[in-house]
Order: structure tokens, then C-alpha cells, then sequence
């Protein structure tokens, strides 16, 4: 399973995400309030052990499943974003 396929199956079998459609798509926009958007967080740095800091991290990487799946693949590779 590729990085964005986790990503969808993280975000689509969360109870915070419940009225998004299964079938999204990785370019749709995703609108997280700040709960879903921690426990997103969370789960990214627990499942790719990263530290995330939401205070000054750029918000914009957690826009769509495709920009979370580009991020989580910079940071992997060690390119700061």
C-alpha cells in the first residue's frame, strides 16, 4: 500500500471523518476542524514516526489527500517543507 492509499484508508475509517464520501477524491479538498486536524496529525507522525508541529507547519500541506501523501513522502526522503 502506497502513502496516499493509507492516507485515504486513515481518513475514511475515522468516526471524525464520517460525512466524507469513501470514494474521494486525492485532489478534492478535505476541510478538517482542529480536532480531525490533531488526530490526523497524530496519526501521520505515529504511522511514519515524523514530528509534525501544527503551530508552524504550513497548513496547506493537509489541503487534500495528495498534498498530505507529497508531504509525508518529502519528509520521508528528509526534505524539510
Amino acid at each position: 500500500m502506497n502513502v496516499l492509499d493509507e492516507i485515504r484508508q486513515m481518513v475514511t475509517e475515522s468516526d471524525l471523518f464520517s460525512s466524507l464520501d469513501q470514494e474521494i477524491g486525492a485532489h478534492d479538498p478535505l476541510h478538517f476542524d482542529s480536532m480531525s486536524l490533531i488526530w490526523l496529525i497524530t496519526k501521520l507522525e505515529e504511522r511514519y514516526a515524523i514530528q509534525i508541529d501544527y503551530r508552524t507547519e504550513d497548513l496547506t500541506n493537509f489541503e487534500s489527500m495528495h498534498s498530505i501523501s507529497t508531504y509525508i513522502d518529502l519528509r520521508l526522503r528528509g526534505v524539510e517543507t
